[in-house]
């Protein structure tokens, strides 16, 4: 009788550690998702505490979504002013959203920053470009009161990196 009570004992001991002692025994990893960030929230506290990659998902997400005036022209203009890293499409579609007469500072950063971008072989600079570069240059040549005007050095500058010859013939 001592032995059949020893033998059901160590069994229901067995039967017990390998019934809970595994998942005693295996640590568990708890993930709890951090919900993306939205254009919301970008829009509410700024785009100071987002990384330039959740700045980029927004853009993408606004662009896709069709969503450009109420998200992703504010969220680009506070990146283009905050000097943050965007993409090259945004960058061109900047371009070609924001117009002269109505963000001025806005449309001047934009080209730049797209220009800049292709002259650093982030892009190529194709036919489109090209046409670009000389409607900008020569917008600036035409609006500036000085040779001092820090858009059109900037300009001059890329003029002279992306297209020499472009350059020769706008400026010499």
């Amino acid at each position: 009788m001592k032995i059949f009570k020893n033998t059901v004992c160590l069994i229901s001991a067995v039967f017990f550690l390998l019934t809970f002692a595994p998942g005693c025994a295996t640590q568990q990893n708890t993930f709890t998702e951090i919900p993306a960030a939205t254009c919301s929230d970008v829009l509410a506290s700024g785009i100071g505490p987002f990384s330039d990659s959740e700045l980029a998902g927004i853009l993408d997400d606004a662009l896709y979504s069709d969503n450009i005036e109420e998200c992703w022209k504010p969220v680009m203009k506070a990146c283009l002013e905050d000097r943050r890293d965007i993409p090259l499409k945004h960058l061109k579609k900047g371009v070609k959203v924001f117009n002269q007469q109505k963000y001025k500072n806005v449309f001047h950063t934009a080209v730049y920053r797209y220009l800049s971008a292709v002259a650093k072989g982030e892009g190529e600079y194709r036919q489109e470009e090209k046409d670009l570069l000389e409607v900008y240059c020569s917008y600036l040549i035409n609006s500036s009161i000085s040779k001092d005007n820090d858009n059109l050095r900037q300009a001059m500058l890329l003029c002279k990196n992306l297209d020499p010859a472009l350059y020769s013939r706008i400026f010499r």
